[in-house]
């Protein structure tokens, strides 16, 4: 992080991307450090030739003086890009998920449209995390719900109904539970991501969880990291 800036501290949650030709990671960077900060967080995005870089900073991704995290981007068949991300718009509002149109791995080119907020109870006052799910012509997405401290975060999913209507919330289902959630050995699974195998016959879901049933800060956030 460079020693000034809106990206000074606090880089969070890195998503590293192929496309068109590149490597691409997104990030979350605040002005200053600590949880009274975390409102300031925004995102940015690196580019490289190849995945071990060296990277090419390419500045604040222009979604809005809001907060921004948890940003990831969805390809269509097509090759269209959107980003897809959690949005606060204020310290004390819901969190969010958004989603905005791209014309180029790093440039917003429209205005961010709402993808899902909390509806139901076991989500909390938090959807983030999203991971977009392109497979067999069908899109969904992946988000992570409730407190991340808490052993009830979990996994939930969109399903989108017309591909033609990306930006359109009306285009998107909410499957109206958990897909996947904690049990006595695992305890409050969230923001994942998926890969295949190296044979490609199988997707392998990249996920942590908590150490403990602790709610309390610190101690709530101690994490390891899954893969099923």
């Amino acid at each position: 992080a460079p020693g000034t800036g809106w990206n000074a501290c606090d880089v969070w949650a890195p998503e590293m991307w192929y496309l068109r030709g590149k490597w691409y990671i997104y990030y979350a960077a605040s002005t200053a450090v600590g949880v009274e900060n975390w409102q300031n967080h925004r995102m940015g995005v690196l580019e490289a030739e190849n995945p071990m870089g060296p990277y090419v900073d390419k500045g604040k991704l222009e979604l809005g003086e809001h907060m921004a995290i948890d940003g990831t981007v969805l390809e269509t068949d097509s090759g269209e890009l959107y980003m897809i991300y959690m949005r606060r718009n204020h310290p004390t509002s819901k969190l969010r998920l958004y989603i905005a149109p791209m014309d180029s791995p790093w440039h917003i080119s429209g205005e961010s449209q709402l993808l899902s907020e909390p509806e139901h109870p076991w989500e909390g006052t938090i959807n983030e995390g999203p991971i977009p799910v392109n497979r067999n012509g069908r899109l969904r997405v992946l988000y992570s719900a409730n407190s991340a401290g808490s052993p009830d975060y979990c996994l939930a999913a969109l399903c989108c109904e017309d591909p033609a209507r990306i930006l359109d919330r009306s285009a998107w289902k909410k499957i109206p539970y958990p897909l996947f959630k904690g049990n006595d050995s695992i305890i409050g699974p969230g923001h994942a991501s998926i890969t295949t195998s190296p044979d490609g016959t199988e997707d392998w879901l990249v996920f942590h969880s908590k150490s403990n049933l602790e709610g309390i800060w610190p101690e709530c956030w101690n994490r390891v990291v899954n893969i099923q």
